[in-house]
């Protein structure tokens, strides 16, 4: 059998719970799970990183209590590690949010292989759920339009930014939200890029 290179002997444990994680020293932990009392049986392998398993772990299902962080506070990281551990952020939303079957109203219990939830009746599978927004910057030559939300009481102003509607494209949404947040008509919309909204359940 080919190896994929990963060391088998230690991992990256991202212990999640909500958008919070469990950090050592500002640094994600990494090695042996009985080094820290955890659940090794409990671990789900979500990718890797410098040749070690990255591992998903709920901190729910840690024998003991441990302090977590804001992922906020790992904005410091690369951004390989850094997308992992939001990955393990969001399957944790997934196992904590969908424990009920939305077919039949069974148990669902989670599907290792597929990195889903599974009805135990049903055997419906429940993906983790996708929530596609944008976030745009609005131009008039050298000028950049900014917004107050009403939720930033310190007076931050940010960029036009928002959730994509049923049936609406990418363009649609766009213009929709700076219409609704700053009554101006926007026109030659340009794709940019895409990145995680790593945030949106913060």
């Amino acid at each position: 059998m080919k190896s994929d290179g990963v060391n088998k002997g230690t991992a990256y444990w991202c212990v999640v719970s909500g958008s919070e994680i469990w950090l050592i020293d500002g640094e994600l932990p990494c090695g042996h799970a009985k080094d820290w009392g955890l659940p090794e049986d409990k671990g789900v392998k979500i990718g890797s990183h410098q040749k070690r398993a990255v591992m998903w772990l709920n901190e729910a299902d840690c024998p003991s209590q441990i302090e977590l962080t804001s992922l906020r506070d790992c904005l410091h990281f690369g951004s390989e590690i850094f997308l992992l551990i939001s990955k393990a952020v969001q399957y944790g939303h997934m196992s904590q949010t969908m424990r009920f079957c939305s077919q039949c109203g069974g148990r669902n219990h989670l599907n290792h292989n597929q990195l889903a939830m599974q009805c135990g009746d049903c055997r419906t599978l429940h993906y983790p759920r996708i929530f596609p927004c944008i976030i745009v910057a609005v131009r008039n030559h050298h000028q950049i339009l900014l917004a107050q939300h009403p939720r930033h009481k310190s007076g931050m102003y940010t960029v036009i930014a928002g959730f994509l509607e049923v049936g609406e494209t990418l363009e649609q949404c766009v213009a929709r939200e700076v219409k609704e947040e700053t009554g101006v008509d926007v026109k030659n919309i340009r794709y940019f890029g895409s990145q995680l909204g790593r945030f949106l359940q913060a």
